[in-house]
């Protein structure tokens, strides 16, 4: 693929290590990033695509990437070529990959100076 991209670099951490930040380049077309991080997700974290038993929500969702975030469904593609799915396989969701964390989100905490 021409104009494709994708280099990833350990700056803190690695094996054995609490945290690990790594930073990664990724260009070229949705469907090349979803495969390359799909790859990453299996390789380093043993990850594989969530298991969906309702077929009828896994439809909604991708009518509402079609419409609402189509570079996420060209990277889920990506992610059903790398484990060998049909892009519309209703029995898993593609446009995420579990790592770990249930429900995301963040938090903040902040101290006055005093």
């Amino acid at each position: 693929m021409r104009d494709a991209e994708f280099r990833m670099e350990t700056i803190v951490g690695g094996d054995g290590v609490f945290c690990t930040v790594r930073h990664i380049v990724a260009k070229g077309t949705d469907r090349f990033i979803g495969e390359r991080l799909a790859e990453i997700a299996a390789s380093e974290h043993g990850v594989r695509p969530v298991p969906c038993d309702d077929p009828v929500l896994l439809g909604a969702r991708r009518r509402w990437f079609e419409v609402f975030y189509p570079q996420i469904l060209e990277r889920s593609h990506g992610v059903a070529r790398h484990f060998g799915l049909a892009p519309d396989d209703s029995g898993h969701d593609l446009a995420s990959l579990p790592l770990g964390v249930t429900y995301p989100g963040c938090s903040v905490g902040w101290l006055p100076t005093s």
